[in-house]
């Protein structure tokens, strides 16, 4: 193995500086993607599990209240999601039928300041990804919120209808 050293693009006229500006900025908006997208998966996993007892109890007239608050908590975590990220696009092509969410939104910008040619960090930059971190902020609170509020009250009825942990389907 031979020893390497990366020089500078000539044609670029940039200092250290800029160059560590640049990636630690490309790096928080890396960091935003990744919350975001692992945030939508525990979220999915939380929202599987309430629809998994709502299957499970479906005609269990004791327990209507609960698959009530069941329907209604997976549709706001849906609702939540959707917000974030767009689950219909399968495809390059989607893009032109869905509307890209956050996420899409925070990749894009991140295209856009991760530029070799250009390693400063414009104004529009900056203010582009200040109202994005702060709307993530808000989907964050919803996050909590749901998590906080609303699962914990479906598992306060849940524990309150004294139901089994393992529920057989009744044949």
């Amino acid at each position: 193995m031979a020893p390497v050293k990366v020089l500078p693009n000539p044609n670029v006229d940039a200092t250290a500086a800029q160059y560590a500006a640049k990636d630690a900025f490309v790096s928080n908006i890396t960091e935003m993607i990744r919350d975001i997208h692992e945030s939508v998966n525990a979220m999915r996993s939380a929202k599987k599990q309430v629809a998994a007892y709502e299957q499970l109890l479906s005609g269990n007239d004791e327990a209507q209240a609960l698959l009530d608050t069941a329907k209604a908590l997976g549709q706001k975590i849906a609702d939540w999601e959707n917000n974030l990220i767009q689950p219909k696009q399968k495809t390059f092509q989607d893009v032109i039928n869905y509307e890209n969410q956050l996420n899409a939104q925070f990749m894009r910008l991140k295209g856009f300041a991760d530029n070799p040619d250009h390693p400063m960090v414009t104004a529009g930059a900056k203010e582009r990804y200040d109202d994005l971190k702060k709307e993530w902020q808000e989907f964050s609170d919803q996050k909590t919120q749901l998590i906080d509020v609303e699962l914990k009250a479906f598992n306060d009825m849940y524990k309150e209808l004294d139901l089994p942990a393992v529920i057989m389907p009744e044949e």
